[in-house]
């Protein structure tokens, strides 16, 4: 590679598994933002921050969760009760 000028630096190489990565977390913290006790950090103690924390991981697993069962129908329903009544 030839560089323009001599304090130029050669371009980085690209890991595609790290940018995905790093894209998952940044889209992550930006959900989790718009949960506002989480964003503006209202809880005063880290138990409650944390319980929120986790309160909102819940309700985002649970909307993931109901859309793929909206996209699946009634197969899904099913394979969710068949698998409860062996548990």
């Amino acid at each position: 590679m030839i560089l323009r000028e001599r304090d130029e630096r050669p371009p980085r190489r690209f890991n595609r598994e790290l940018y995905r990565k790093r894209h998952d977390v940044k889209r992550l913290i930006n959900r989790l933002k718009q949960f506002r006790r989480l964003a503006t950090h209202y809880e005063k103690f880290a138990a409650d921050s944390l319980a929120m924390l986790t309160l909102a991981a819940i309700m985002m697993w649970q909307k993931v969760k109901g859309r793929r069962r909206a996209e699946c129908g009634v197969y899904a329903e099913s394979l969710t009760t068949a698998w409860s009544r062996k548990v």
